[in-house]
């Protein structure tokens, strides 16, 4: 079967509404999109804990919410472990927001992660800093500097 043919599985790392965030906003609104031009796509959100840990879904767009992380976690062990549980993704889509995540680097240790394992991270920054973390450029070497949001791994 041409791999046009099959469902495509994505992945978004994010808030999602009932908690109230413009970040989990604009994940509902994007798999709305998707929906529209991808019908049989999986789509699931492995969001925080914040509207509790018991999976939910979004009956009108046909997505399932995955609580797998608290804010600012210490290792997103629980993000990679339902990843992995749920078969992966095609895609993991990292809406990242520097209140959610901080500004070290455990969740880009945890894309990396993912990257190493054959799946394809891509992080959209909503939020970008003009000072560079001594942790960030010891470990990545990597400059932010207030360029185009999107960027990818």
């Amino acid at each position: 079967m041409p791999r046009s043919e099959l469902a495509l599985k994505i992945a978004f790392v994010s808030r999602y509404p009932p908690v109230h965030c413009g970040v989990g906003e604009y994940t509902r609104m994007l798999a709305s999109g998707l929906r529209t031009v991808l019908p049989s796509a999986s789509i699931r959100v492995y969001s925080t804990g914040e509207a509790g840990w018991e999976r939910y879904y979004d009956e009108p767009l046909g997505v399932e919410i995955i609580p797998s992380y608290m804010r600012r976690d210490p290792s997103y062990e629980g993000l990679i472990k339902n990843l992995e549980d749920d078969g992966g993704a095609d895609v993991v889509h990292l809406q990242h927001e520097y209140g959610i995540y901080g500004d070290g680097p455990r969740i880009v240790d945890a894309c990396w992660r993912l990257l190493r394992g054959g799946w394809h991270p891509l992080s959209w920054q909503h939020s970008t800093l003009w000072f560079i973390s001594r942790v960030r450029r010891a470990r990545r070497g990597w400059r932010r500097r207030g360029g185009p949001a999107g960027s990818t791994l």
